[in-house]
């Protein structure tokens, strides 16, 4: 493998690239040392953003990874295919699809570097392949919602019906483009406006005279089902690649006491603190960020 004091000499360069996986196109953009020979030798980071987001969510840290970095549009993202079908986007879904793109790729073994959601379908992708997954660095993210066995028929019903009410939902539609920029800055999830922008022109398209965000709407509507603590734990417990958990100070997990307390049973986990909210590595913490997962390599 090519040290990383090499790569970090070699120019880079971005790539759009797409993967045909059964019905579906994805898009995606690639980052790569610019002599074959350094990418071929180089490590090999399948990169998953989280929910509602795109594979612009590493436009900060990607290009400054020693490495051969893959940033994939998840299904019903981006400019990646919608999922022409009545369920909703459940995160195992992901998990076969995303094998097939390591596939086309010539990847026998890679690592992941997921974000919020991106970091749980990770999870879930270590823990049903092991043998795959050489690292994985989770932003602000680690496991899917859990939920109770007796809980799941409520949780289907619920499903059910929001997938019927996204479908019928218009987009929203901005005057122009900078309001659509503003609509992700001041978001649920708030980013900054240069994050919001990123996003923007990878995710923003014209439409009836305005512009619309893409993803399929049916994004907004819960699992058929979630997984029991139980499930998650088995995943958790066959994963052998070694685990780096980056948290936000002002992020998601740590004020989720329920997955603060399943990530302490796991002590062979690294898990390090960084400044800054739930997008972080997109904001003050981009720079630490990269350092640390070039040390990893």
């Amino acid at each position: 493998m090519i040290q990383s004091d090499n790569l970090k000499t070699m120019p880079r360069h971005c790539t759009e690239c797409t993967f045909k996986v059964a019905n579906l196109t994805f898009a995606a953009k690639r980052w790569q040392p610019q002599q074959a020979t350094a990418t071929d030798s180089a490590p090999k980071i399948l990169a998953l953003h989280g929910w509602l987001d795109n594979c612009a969510s590493f436009d900060f840290i990607a290009p400054q990874l020693n490495a051969d970095v893959v940033c994939v549009d998840l299904a019903g993202h981006g400019r990646s295919s919608p999922r022409n079908h009545l369920g909703a986007y459940n995160i195992w879904l992901d998990v076969p699809e995303l094998l097939e793109i390591a596939d086309q790729l010539g990847w026998g073994e890679f690592s992941i570097l997921g974000h919020s959601r991106g970091a749980a379908v990770g999870f879930i992708l270590a823990g049903t392949v092991p043998q795959r997954v050489q690292q994985i660095v989770c932003l602000d993210g680690i496991f899917p919602l859990i939920n109770t066995g007796q809980s799941a028929p409520e949780q289907l019903l619920s499903s059910i019906n929001a997938v019927k009410k996204q479908r019928a939902r218009a987009p929203s539609i901005y005057a122009h483009f900078e309001q659509a920029v503003k609509a992700r800055q001041q978001s649920a999830f708030p980013v900054t406006y240069e994050a919001a922008v990123a996003f923007a022109q990878w995710g923003v398209e014209p439409n009836e005279g305005g512009f619309s965000w893409r993803y399929d709407p049916k994004l907004h509507a819960p699992s058929e089902l979630k997984l029991t603590r139980g499930q998650v734990e088995a995943f958790a417990s066959n994963i052998t690649a070694p685990m780096h958990v980056l948290l936000a100070n002002d992020g998601l997990i740590t004020a989720h006491e329920e997955s603060m307390a399943l990530l302490s049973q796991f002590n062979t986990w690294t898990v390090k603190y960084f400044a800054g909210g739930h997008h972080f590595h997109m904001a003050q913490a981009s720079e630490s960020i990269v350092n640390y997962i070039n040390e990893l390599y």
